[in-house]
């Protein structure tokens, strides 16, 4: 999925009468889970194209460690997040 899509996806569940409010524990938790598999596919894309965007040594092109030290600001900060929760 692109990252456009995933992100749209996760902002129209924020909208006002996109989906039903949930009635019990089992159907918030699942809302949840929705949304944040949502989030997580469109950090992960925008990750992915920021990652592809920045230059390495032919050597390091698979590793996204290395290219994550090219990242900056809000970039770097999503990286170190997404990193931190797997």
């Amino acid at each position: 999925m692109e990252a456009r899509e995933a992100l749209a996806r996760a902002r129209s569940w924020s909208s006002p009468g996109v989906r039903p409010q949930p009635e019990t524990a089992k159907e918030v938790a699942s809302t949840l889970a929705d949304r944040v598999e949502a989030l997580e596919r469109a950090a992960a894309a925008v990750l992915r194209n920021a990652l592809d965007a920045v230059e390495v040594h032919p050597c390091d092109v698979h590793d996204d460690a290395v290219r994550a030290k090219g990242l900056r600001g809000p970039m770097a900060d999503l990286y170190a997040a997404v990193k931190n929760t797997q």
